[in-house]
């Protein structure tokens, strides 16, 4: 008569299993990179006379896009943003007695991220309604508050790219601390996280690679415990 115990086998994540969560980046990425695109359509704020920008603004469809990505798509990706956030917390902070620093820094940085995103989107909304007022009740057009508003909303984006700087590079620490995260993709994280907040001089790529980043970690990173 056997008389032993057997250690009760712990699951773990496969990857033939399907985890939702799994497609968390993805989404991200996919409905962030889209609302930065329509955003950075002409015209510009900069580059060009208050005149140009404003006449290029003073239309309807710009303003129905503008509203859409300010109440819609920008909330959306920042929700998305804050879930994968959240949901790499848990592989970092797994069996841990209070929350880990780099945890914390992670979601902190995702939700300045999301934060910001979404005051630059309301800002060109905003900016469309005061420079096309016949699509809005017919106020008086003010172009130089609009042109104030949408500089403001540019400006507004700079401290957003930080707070997804400091979600990636403290989710690649801690991540690669705790052996959850290839180390080729932990590096190139750290790698990828200063070039974030002046991604605008780099043509905007650091931020399709940290979208890109964001959802291959979600897919990789197994966040139950290993058995």
């Amino acid at each position: 008569m056997t008389t032993g115990t057997h250690p009760e086998t712990v699951p773990s994540t496969t990857p033939r299993r399907f985890h939702a969560s799994r497609y968390l980046g993805a989404a991200f990425a996919v409905v962030f990179l889209a609302g930065l695109v329509l955003i950075s359509l002409p015209p510009y704020v900069y580059g060009g006379t208050l005149a140009d920008w404003a006449s290029g603004v003073d239309d309807e469809a710009r303003l129905n896009l503008l509203v859409g990505l300010s109440t819609i798509v920008f909330p959306v990706a920042g929700i998305l943003l804050m879930w994968s956030a959240a949901h790499l917390r848990t592989a970092i902070d797994h069996d841990r007695p209070r929350p880990s620093i780099p945890g914390q820094l992670a979601v902190l940085g995702a939700a300045v991220t999301s934060i910001g995103v979404v005051v630059a989107a309301s800002a060109s909304a905003a900016a469309a309604h005061v420079v096309a007022p016949s699509a809005d009740g017919g106020f008086p057009a003010v172009p130089e508050v609009a042109y104030g508003l949408e500089m403001f909303s540019s400006q507004v984006l700079n401290p957003s790219f930080f707070g997804l700087s400091l979600m990636v590079f403290a989710l690649s620490v801690g991540l690669r601390r705790v052996r959850r995260l290839p180390g080729w993709l932990a590096w190139a994280g750290c790698i990828l996280a200063p070039l974030l907040p002046v991604a605008w001089m780099l043509g905007m790529i650091p931020l399709l690679l940290a979208a890109v980043w964001v959802a291959i970690a979600t897919a990789v990173v197994d966040t139950e415990p290993q058995g």
